[in-house]
């Protein structure tokens, strides 16, 4: 399981409300189970510290609002493609694997199976050489 830091804690359960059930030094749980899912919020937040620091999980989850048009965000393949992009080329293996099956299925972007094994192998080699765990996600 991802380990959150208190940096992204918001970000992480802003969107994952039943992730990184972590305690703090307190023995207190976080994030706390009533805390509500606010996609806006968490779309907002993941804007801002993409925008400010080019974390490469931000610019994914970014990419799946501008996919999925989660939260009322409006679909936009070109900015989906765009920040997943960014997220891959940063080292996120999920805007990698995202990336993958966007070409392999041709969701904005022509069909190219050897682009898709090409994104699919690099996010395998990120896992085999142990840079980033293979993830779960919740």
């Amino acid at each position: 399981m991802m380990h959150c830091t208190s940096s992204h804690k918001y970000l992480w359960y802003a969107l994952h409300p039943l992730c990184c059930r972590n305690t703090d030094n307190n023995g207190l749980k976080f994030p706390p189970l009533v805390l509500a899912v606010n996609a806006t919020k968490a779309f907002e937040k993941y804007q801002q510290h993409a925008e400010l620091t080019g974390n490469a999980t931000s610019q994914a989850m970014l990419g799946f609002f501008y996919s999925t048009g989660y939260g009322g965000v409006p679909v936009d393949q070109a900015r989906a493609l765009l920040y997943y992009t960014f997220a891959a080329m940063g080292g996120d293996q999920g805007a990698e694997m995202a990336l993958g099956y966007r070409y392999w299925t041709g969701i904005g972007v022509s069909e190219d199976c050897m682009l898709a094994l090409d994104w699919y192998e690099s996010a395998a080699e990120r896992c085999k050489l142990g840079q980033i765990p293979l993830r779960a996600f919740c």
